[in-house]
């Protein structure tokens, strides 16, 4: 095609070509040219300033651009809704996690500018430009510019993106090639002609950017490859350097010091000094202070060039003391450049706020990546966010730069954007002052506390917690609210006493042993609670808006996925979730029973009603003599009271349902009352000290019990920052009338039954009729405190439950939680439990465990089959497997504390039967639980199987930021859909934390799983019910049952079902078939004869059919009962 410009060829001297001596002479001209089409290739400063003017005027574009960008971005924002987000964060999130961004940011971007380099390499070969290598390097840039609008819009900042170096010379690299070809040709000493160099060959350094961003993926490797990498990165940063140096030399000095002394002193012949350069007589150059400077900086920098010397003696010992303090200053000079440096870096600079409609709440305490993680996921979770009336959230995590969860957290915060847009984190004490101040304590709406599961001493962890709440609290004032995790029960009264309200203290001790306890006497709770203390959306494949401005969310699970009909269930009932809503006077004047069939058949089983809360006055100083405890006041839930309550207009209900629309569809409560129940912040309301005015006849002595009933909130206040609601006074007549069976449950305190060995042999048959006295507590501190091997009666015991503890002597006392639920005062059965665990038995844990009949102890591993065998896991009932503890002080993986759990229960599985018994799973993390999945791995087997190039280049493309690691990856919505999960044999690994995020959104979470986990205020209790005899092979539908068991005499709530799938699982990769939980199932699913239901009965409900058993006992046995005669020994 030609050339743009041609090079002078009959020049002998190549340093002539940067000189403008060869257009003084027409003849010379004539020859290097040889055509008249062709101008001369000539570099020279004039050139270059016309690059960096023409480079000068697109970047100063490209600045206006970028600030246009960020007022459109920040003005739409602004009418953003909660779960939307604007076309710059979406743009932001494409740029940096789709694959074809990364293909163009790193492969196609270093193959762009190595060909770029490769043809101004070339072209200094031959000091021309030849035209088609110029518009193939034309094309490049073109790929190349592509790749820097990618990578403006995956920048944060986008006008510190514009300011960077990179971007800067990236303008100028494209400016000046353009300038090579259609820039106009400029006249030197009188003649045109035109540049054959220009700042492109400086593009190594954009090679060597990709390539890094890539090789920083792939972790270490064998030497040879190491070497390999290392080679490769020092020839690009070798090649960049060499060609700014040639760049800079071809160039020349700059007008500006060519004259000038402090760059060049000439000496002369006649001993004088000039700075006159080309003067026949002085052209020999010596020591100017630039080149001082360069000699100074070169010898103490490196160990010099060689190409200057002092001659003179002080001058070489002032460079001696300069080199000795060069050293040591250097080295000084150079921490403080790395702690200015590491002072950019995340976690160090304080939180600011990015707009006025942004709430900010504060994490902190020292918790493991899985449990931050989990955390914020809950807290971000769109159900939270329904209604268009709620300011957005921001999260500010406060801990120490060397806690376990920092380096995931940083790792997240740079692969992540959206992440990155909600969630700060900065390095602090909570102790200090000042660090409370950098993250804005006193604006924040809260503060959530989360402690290390893994922690070697439990106490030290919550006493430190306790004393960041103490700080926070003496900071930012008394009544700033603090939710926390405790791990021991007994830290919760010094929670308590630092200012932290009950609902918003989560036991990780008392709810997690308790959920396992009541899963091993109905199996699957555990899921049951789970999917209901925990936010999970389903995707119905509703279109969406635009791209641009799109939901963020669009479900954690496709429901597509339901091969089976049974899948669809579940996914439905693990949706669903807990609702405080004010009951709407369609309801009023109902018993709870009639209350909960009416909502039940209106919705089609969508929404289930469960519990009320009633409150309790103690004004008066109210006592009554069926009261254990005359000191229980407040609110409390009552568990399906059945019809011993009638319910009024306004009262606070418990209602599960998957989502607010469903609640408002059905008219369970109004509009006004649903979004300040579920959306905002809920406090403990206040217990006024003055009576309701009632009218005395339509009272009687149950006057200390009344309902709250939720604010009314006027709709000229949505606009407004929600404020925590309050209970209104209730009016004349509102006061709740309880039988009083109802009211002692609600008014009392049960201790869990003890069953003790009598020493009276007369009264031996009433202990083996399970017949259990509560020992006097002088009877428990004489008892021995011992724990024994189960005899062979007990391992032959069909009911039998044996723990696989690796807790340790630090933990083991928290199994009392355990045992406790299963000592129930209704509990149907009292199985013997075999705790089986390493640890020698010491006096304080035995002391708390032995208080409890039918316990047995087994000195083992879990780990051997033998020991198992020893603890009778092969014929018992369940076999509870808990998670291991950590015992060291240094940070262990949570990837590798899991272990042991899971190596027993494959144990347990390969060497059992699991069909006849039921096993239940701890996990510390909820990424190990997939190594417990066999059709997870039978399924991602074939990816592992892949050629090892694919690999290596899906690793280059991913979008993590750091080393490739499959710890960090994300996978939200996994465990839901785990088969051993979904039958119950799992527990959830952050149900806890999950819990905590619930009770921050509304504290009556808390307060009703509290009940349902049981304990000594609980008021109801849920079992596990096979279908009557009656309705077997029926075909009855769920709708059904549920009516048929709220209509009973002693009614009870139906909520669920444990179904044995119809298909083969041969999803779990076991030969027998796994069940599944269905949480509150549609009226019109039918039963099956296999089918458990979950059904729950209010404790006044279960006192009642015992008063009526007893009573029909005693008719029964003095209308049957016949005097008879007997004959009574004497002795003497």
């Amino acid at each position: 095609m030609g050339y743009i410009c041609v090079v002078p060829q009959y020049i002998e001297n190549s340093k002539l070509l940067n000189s403008t001596a060869v257009l003084t002479d027409q003849a010379t001209f004539d020859t290097i040219t040889k055509t008249v089409k062709y101008l001369p290739c000539i570099h020279d400063a004039a050139f270059v300033q016309q690059q960096l003017w023409v480079s000068l005027i697109i970047w100063l574009s490209f600045v206006v651009f970028s600030i246009l960008w960020v007022a459109a971005s920040n003005r739409q924002n602004k009418s953003l809704q909660n779960d939307e987000m604007g076309f710059s964060l979406a743009l932001r999130q494409w740029a940096r996690k789709n694959r074809i961004a990364m293909i163009i940011n790193r492969p196609v971007q270093l193959v762009a500018s190595l060909g770029i380099f490769i043809l101004l390499v070339n072209r200094c070969n031959y000091l021309s430009v030849d035209t088609a290598e110029y518009y193939i390097g034309l094309f490049l840039y073109l790929i190349c510019f592509i790749d820097t609008l990618v990578r403006f819009c995956a920048a944060k900042q986008k006008i510190t993106f514009v300011l960077s170096p990179y971007t800067i010379l990236d303008v100028v690299c494209l400016a000046s090639y353009f300038c090579v070809g259609f820039a106009p040709s400029l006249a030197i000493n009188g003649k045109s002609a035109r540049t054959w160099l220009d700042f492109s060959i400086m593009r190594a350094i954009f090679v060597y950017r990709s390539y890094m961003e890539m090789d920083s993926h792939f972790g270490p490797s064998t030497r040879g490859i190491m070497l390999g990498r290392l080679a490769i990165r020092c020839i690009l940063l070798l090649a960049w350097a060499a060609s700014v140096i040639f760049f800079i030399e071809m160039t020349g000095e700059l007008d500006a010091f060519t004259s000038n002394g402090f760059a060049h002193l000439y000496s002369c012949s006649n001993g004088t000094i000039t700075s006159i350069p080309n003067d026949p007589s002085c052209g020999s150059e010596t020591w100017s202070m630039m080149f001082a400077l360069y000699f100074t900086v070169v010898t103490l920098g490196t160990v010099g060039y060689g190409d200057n010397s002092p001659h003179y003696l002080p001058s070489r010992l002032l460079i001696i003391a300069f080199i000795l303090a060069g050293i040591i200053l250097f080295s000084m000079e150079i921490q403080n450049l790395v702690n200015l440096i590491q002072l950019r870096q995340i976690g160090n600079p304080p939180y600011r706020p990015k707009s006025r409609t942004t709430q900010h709440l504060i994490i902190m305490g020292n918790p493991t990546f899985p449990q931050l993680s989990a955390t914020l996921r809950e807290l971000f979770h769109p159900d939270h966010f329904q209604g268009g009336e709620r300011k957005s959230l921001h999260v500010v995590v406060l801990g120490d730069s060397s806690s376990r969860f920092t380096k995931g957290l940083i790792h997240k915060l740079k692969s992540e954007p959206k992440f990155a847009s909600r969630v700060t984190f900065v390095a602090g004490d909570p102790t200090n002052d000042d660090d409370l101040e950098r993250v804005r304590i006193k604006d924040a709406i809260g503060a959530i506390f989360l402690p290390d599961k893994l922690a070697p001493d439990a106490v030290k962890e919550d006493a430190r917690n306790i004393m960041h709440i103490l700080s926070v609290k003496q900071y930012a004032g008394y009544d700033f609210p603090c939710y926390a995790i405790v791990l021991r029960n007994d830290n919760i009264r010094h929670m308590l006493a630092a200012g932290v309200e009950r609902d918003f203290i989560v036991c990780e001790e008392t709810m997690k042993m308790g959920v396992m306890a009541h899963s091993c006497a109905c199996p699957g709770y555990s899921t049951f609670l789970s999917n209901l203390a925990s936010c999970l959306s389903l995707d119905k494949n509703v279109a969406k808006s635009s791209w641009l401005r799109s939901k963020a969310h669009e479900g954690d699970v496709k429901m597509s996925f339901a091969s089976q009909p049974w899948m669809e269930h579940y996914y439905q009932g693990a949706s669903r979730e807990f609702y405080v809503v004010s009951l709407s006077k369609e309801f009023a004047d109902l018993t709870f029973c009639q209350a909960a069939t009416k909502i039940f058949r209106l919705s089609k089983g969508a929404a289930v009603l469960i519990a009320a809360e009633v409150v309790v006055d103690d004004s008066n100083g109210f006592q009554m003599r069926h009261v254990v405890d005359p000191h229980i006041h407040g609110v409390r839930v009552v568990l399906n009271p059945g019809s011993a309550m009638r319910l009024k207009e306004g009262s606070s209900v418990y209602v599960i349902a998957e989502d607010l629309d469903s609640v408002k569809a059905f008219h369970i409560t109004d509009d006004e009352d649903i979004q300040v129940a579920e959306v905002a912040q809920v406090e403990t309301p206040p217990i006024s000290t003055t009576k309701p005015a009632v009218d005395s006849a339509f009272l009687s002595h149950r006057s200390s019990l009344r309902t709250p009933l939720l604010a009314q909130v006027d709709a000229s206040e949505r606009g407004r920052t929600v404020k925590p609601p309050r209970f209104r006074e209730l009016l004349s007549g509102e006061s709740m009338h309880l039988e009083s069976t109802l009211e002692r449950v609600v008014t009392s305190v049960r201790a869990p039954r003890i069953v003790t060995e009598t020493l009276d042999p007369r009264r031996m048959s009433l202990s083996k009729q399970d017949v259990h006295v509560l020992p006097s507590p002088r009877a428990l501190s004489e008892a021995p405190k011992t724990l024994e091997p189960p005899p062979i009666h007990i391992l032959e015991d069909p009911t039998h439950i044996v723990i696989c503890s690796f807790l340790g002597e630090e933990s083991l006392a928290a199994l009392q939680w355990f045992i406790a639920p299963l000592r129930g005062v209704f509990s149907l059965h009292m199985p013997p439990i075999t705790i089986l665990d390493a640890t020698p038995p010491s006096g304080d844990w035995v002391s708390a465990i032995s208080k409890f009949s039918n316990v047995y102890y087994v000195c083992g591993s879990p780990l051997v089959y033998q020991e198992l065998q020893r603890a009778g896991a092969k014929s018992a009932h369940s076999v509870l497997v808990l998670a291991k503890k950590s015992k060291h002080q240094q940070a262990t993986e949570t990837s590798l504390i899991d272990a042991d759990a899971i190596f027993t229960t494959m144990l347990v599985d390969l060497k059992m039967d699991p069909s006849r018994m039921f096993t239940l799973t701890e996990l510390t993390d909820e990424s190990n639980s997939k190594l417990l999945n066999k059709r997870f791995l039978i399924q991602r087997a074939p990816v592992a199987a892949n050629d090892k190039l694919h690999t290596m280049w899906d690793i280059a493309l991913s979008t993590f930021a750091g080393v490739h690691r499959s710890d960090y990856k994300k996978d939200d919505g996994m465990i839901f859909s785990m088969p051993l999960y979904m039958s119950g044999r799992l527990m959830h690994p952050q149900f806890c934390e999950n819990l905590l995020v619930q009770s921050y959104y509304n504290p009556s979470i808390h307060r009703i799983l509290r009940q349902l986990v049981g304990g000594p205020r609980s008021t109801g209790i849920i079992c596990a019910v096979p279908l009557p005899r009656k309705y077997l092979g029926k075909g009855v539908v769920y709708g059904a049952i549920f009516e048929a068991f709220a209509s009973q005499t002693f009614p009870g709530i139906a909520f669920g079902l444990y179904r044995m799938t119809s298909d083969d699982n041969k999803a779990s990769g076991e030969g027998h078939q796994l069940p599944v939980v269905l949480t509150c199932p549609v009226d019109s699913l039918e039963i099956q004869d296999s089918d458990t239901l979950y059904v729950l009965y209010g404790w006044n409900v279960l006192e009642d059919a015992a008063k009526l058993i007893q009573t029909t006992f005693r008719a029964w046995h003095v209308y049957h009962r016949k005097p008879t005669l007997s004959r009574r020994k004497t002795t003497l």
